[in-house]
């Protein structure tokens, strides 16, 4: 789910995003599939369908130990 609205910081709970929440952020560069990597704290998000320097909001799908996935 994208949307090139304004920025906002993205909100963490106890240190850690909630999965089914929305969360806003700015995609700083592509993988090598072309999806969206944003960084917070320090953990990697790949996020489908966005692009370099787009302020998108994503939702995260999955999760692992260094990374996670959104849409």
């Amino acid at each position: 789910m994208l949307n090139c609205h304004s920025i906002y910081h993205v909100s963490i709970l106890g240190g850690r995003m909630k999965a089914d929440s929305l969360h806003r952020t700015t995609i700083s560069t592509l993988s090598h599939e072309g999806r969206g990597i944003t960084h917070i704290d320090g953990k990697a998000i790949f996020i489908d369908g966005a692009l370099v320097g787009e302020e998108v909001e994503f939702r995260i799908t999955k999760r692992h130990r260094q990374y996670d996935e959104a849409e």
